[in-house]
């Protein structure tokens, strides 16, 4: 499939109430600084906002010196995830950056991220650190957490034991959504292929996300590779709000759910038969992940949180367990979505080589 967009940077901006933030976070792609030979816009769609954040931000641009357009659209549907969509649908350009609108990117974040891709056209997501910057003191425990609100270098574990990931191909491991740069291509082929994904992304006070988790599947499903570079840094500003621990822990249960609704990905990365028997392997998943949080509760880790240390333990455990009850409710459609999936994956293939 032959790529249908000119060869630039379409930046992607999905907001809801961020009347507050916006300003800041285009007053930093302002300050970009981008060789005049490629091409880059804005596109700020508002995810059914009930402030005036369209507004706030077109009179805001209008003031800046930059050649770059600013273009606004409504997606009135609730959850990053249609929004999302409806930017991919409008990018005008060959490559894509998903700037969250409490992002401040680095002045050569767009430059760099543009070289970075044209040098290597096996990539097809690409991206960065985060340091964080936060609107009242943070608290003492957000350090230990800090990776959950996508702030620090990305971390790889080798048993409990953490490690930054290096610069170059990133391997079991799924990059962060800000900041995360996109081939406009991968879309084009999701809608060839009649993707449908199995989230929404967060809508208003809920917090469970992992859409940006789910494109990664999806690149990998599709033959690309995932690049993780330090050349490319942003600014994740923290509203106070998001620094309590009812907050926090609203978070890392999110976290969990999310990553139990990825599970039919995770599934089809595996080597399977041509016929798998999903039901059979639907349950395989749901004993091991059972056993595995069971297992956990009578551990030192489960009640670690008790001692100083961190509490993620404590909550994926009991989040685990409170699955069992879900998860007897929604065996079809987890089936289905397993299902799904792999139909999908089987399809890419085909796509590829042909």
């Amino acid at each position: 499939m032959p790529i249908t967009r000119p060869v630039g940077v379409s930046l992607l901006i999905c907001t809801y109430n961020g009347a507050a933030r916006i300003v800041e976070t285009l007053n930093h792609l302002a300050q970009q600084i981008v060789a005049p030979s490629v091409a880059w816009e804005i596109l700020l769609v508002d995810n059914a906002s009930t402030d005036d954040v369209a507004t706030v931000a077109q009179a805001f641009w209008a003031t800046v010196a930059t050649t770059a357009p600013l273009r606004v659209y409504t997606q009135p549907t609730p959850g990053k995830n249609y929004a999302l969509e409806l930017a991919y649908q409008e990018a005008g350009y060959s490559y894509m950056c998903i700037v969250d609108d409490d992002n401040w990117l680095a002045p050569d974040y767009v430059q760099n991220g543009f070289d970075i891709l044209q040098s290597h056209p096996e990539v097809g997501l690409l991206g960065g650190r985060t340091t964080g910057a936060f609107e009242v003191e943070p608290p003492e425990w957000f350090k230990q957490y800090q990776h959950y609100y996508a702030v620090g270098t990305p971390i790889l574990y080798d048993g409990d034991t953490p490690r930054p990931v290096s610069d170059g191909p990133v391997i079991d491991f799924e990059l962060w959504g800000a900041g995360l740069f996109v081939r406009h291509i991968i879309w084009e082929r999701m809608v060839a292929l009649g993707f449908e994904s199995l989230l929404s992304g967060r809508k208003g006070a809920d917090l469970v996300a992992g859409e940006d988790h789910e494109l990664c599947f999806v690149a990998r499903l599709l033959g690309y590779t995932l690049w993780y570079s330090s050349s490319l840094s942003l600014v994740h500003y923290m509203t106070k709000g998001r620094l309590t621990v009812e907050y926090r822990d609203r978070l890392l249960r999110a976290c969990v759910t999310g990553s139990l609704q990825l599970l039919p990905y995770k599934y089809a990365m595996l080597n399977k038969p041509a016929e798998p028997n999903i039901a059979q392997d639907v349950l395989k998943d749901f004993v091991y992940i059972e056993w595995f949080a069971i297992k956990n509760v009578f551990s030192l880790k489960y009640f670690g949180f008790l001692f100083g240390k961190e509490k993620t333990h404590f909550i994926w455990s009991n989040t685990y367990i409170k699955y069992i009850f879900k998860f007897l409710t929604v065996f079809e459609t987890t089936k289905q979505n397993y299902r799904k999936v792999l139909n999908f994956k089987r399809n890419a293939i085909a796509m590829n080589i042909n």
